[in-house]
């Protein structure tokens, strides 16, 4: 077996795992603002989370200055905000204020979660030319990865409805948060000389 194909393997399921939870979230989100009567504050919300993520891609002069343990971590606490932001307003409900927050932290979130994604990719790129098997490992990666469209309907559809959907979100993002712990086993590659 190739060096690094466990890293892959292992990095893959827990952004499989990672984003299929986050994902859940997102519909939700939506959910919870048309139900208090605010149709247009969840998809403005995951719209500027995305234009976040679009803009933040175009910067990674990052790589491989800062360790991918770090990058990770630090992304995936970007998706972790986000996702505090649609419980939090569950529970203390919507005003002006709220909704200020929600949205300005949903664009930031985003920068913040790009590193993630920019992280993410380089990490596998970076087993892939170690072991000489870029087209293997990032096909793994894809494989696993998509998966998590099928895993985070499937949760949501088994558990939404006896927890209900606050307990869910809130369950859903203490999951995440302790997924995020295990970015940190990233482990560093030897230096090109």
């Amino acid at each position: 077996m190739a060096k690094y194909l466990q890293r892959v393997i292992f990095f893959s399921i827990l952004g499989m795992l990672f984003a299929a939870i986050s994902n859940t979230n997102l519909g939700i989100i939506s959910q919870f603002a048309s139900q208090n009567g605010n149709t247009w504050v969840g998809p403005l919300s995951v719209a500027l989370l995305f234009l976040g993520l679009g803009l933040g891609a175009l910067k990674n002069s990052y790589i491989g200055k800062i360790n991918y343990r770090t990058i990770l971590f630090f992304g995936a606490c970007g998706w972790n905000i986000y996702l505090t932001f649609s419980v939090m307003f569950l529970f203390i409900g919507f005003s002006q204020a709220i909704i200020a927050v929600i949205l300005l932290g949903s664009f930031f979130c985003g920068l913040m979660a790009s590193v993630y994604y920019n992280g993410f990719n380089n990490f596998i790129n970076e087993c892939a030319k170690l072991d000489n098997k870029s087209g293997t490992y990032f096909a793994i990666n894809i494989c696993i990865v998509q998966c998590s469209n099928l895993v985070g309907n499937a949760l949501s559809a088994i558990l939404i409805d006896p927890l209900g959907q606050k307990t869910y979100s809130f369950v859903m993002l203490g999951c995440n948060i302790f997924l995020s712990f295990f970015f940190l086993l990233a482990e560093e590659f030897p230096k090109e000389s």
